[in-house]
């Protein structure tokens, strides 16, 4: 007998287990909406490194035969130029900051991201030559985003400045002057 009054027991106290481990909702206060339970996304996957060896895809914004229009280019620009205007665009928006000894924020990932396996101008551009400058550039960019002073940040841009002048000088000297526009007098 004593078998029988002990299942009953064991079985409410496999209920009890069980529902405490099922994940419940708890009661939202009178008038509110219930929670609802949302399952967390899988972290996403970093994108795959940008290398002188990554294939370039056609038909892209940029490549050949589908120029990027603007207004400073109406005939279009290639990826890698229009990408060089947006780190033109990001260096000019924080040089007065930097000039007068404020930190800035980081330069953003397109800085150091897509460089390397960008569509150029001319495609015989992208050899071993640009793609060491490219990796210099990209250092440079690591470095001032490093920056945890207003000098190293000074001393950064100055470095970053200068691996866009190294690059140009070696091919594409056409944006040297406008570059040069960006770097900071000796303090």
């Amino acid at each position: 007998m004593r078998h029988a009054a002990f299942t009953p027991l064991v079985l409410v106290l496999v209920l009890v287990v069980c529902a405490c481990q099922r994940s419940t909702p708890t009661a939202a206060p009178s008038g509110a909406a219930p929670a609802v339970a949302v399952p967390l996304a899988p972290e996403a996957a970093p994108p795959p490194a940008c290398t002188a060896g990554t294939p370039l895809l056609s038909g892209i914004p940029g490549s050949p035969g589908h120029l990027i229009k603007s207004s400073r280019n109406p005939n279009g620009d290639s990826e890698l130029a229009a990408l060089m205007r947006k780190m033109q665009d990001d260096l000019n928006a924080r040089r007065d900051a930097v000039l007068a000894g404020r930190m800035v924020e980081p330069l953003g990932a397109e800085h150091t991201q897509k460089l390397r396996c960008a569509w150029p101008t001319e495609a015989s551009m992208r050899k071993d030559p640009f793609d060491r400058l490219a990796v210099a550039y990209i250092e440079s960019v690591r470095g001032f985003n490093e920056a945890t002073t207003a000098e190293d940040q000074r001393m950064g841009f100055g470095l970053v400045v200068n691996a866009c002048l190294t690059c140009h000088q070696s091919s594409c000297p056409g944006p040297i002057a406008a570059i040069q526009k960006l770097d900071l007098p000796a303090p």
